[in-house]
């Protein structure tokens, strides 16, 4: 049986796991292509499509990674 937490972490961990996999990217485009984007919320997207990529975000929890990346601060300091 899956434990409510376990779900909500394992969540939390695909979301981080992409959102390093974003800033990876944009940093392998940079030093590679010399392609630097232009705001910080690309990464974002790109971790977000990611998401959507691997069919790991669920339509219920698209309103949870908008309000994420909206006030990232207050999630990050939440325990899960």
């Amino acid at each position: 049986m899956t434990n409510v937490g376990d779900v909500e972490r394992s969540k939390s961990v695909n979301l981080y796991v992409s959102i390093v996999w974003s800033v990876w990217k944009t940093r392998n485009d940079w030093v590679f292509n010399n392609n630097l984007i232009k705001t910080p919320k690309s990464i974002a997207y790109m971790a977000l499509g990611f998401l959507k990529w691997k069919k790991m975000l669920k339509v219920k929890d698209q309103q949870l990674i908008k309000t994420l990346l909206i006030n990232p601060k207050r999630h990050l300091l939440c325990e899960v």
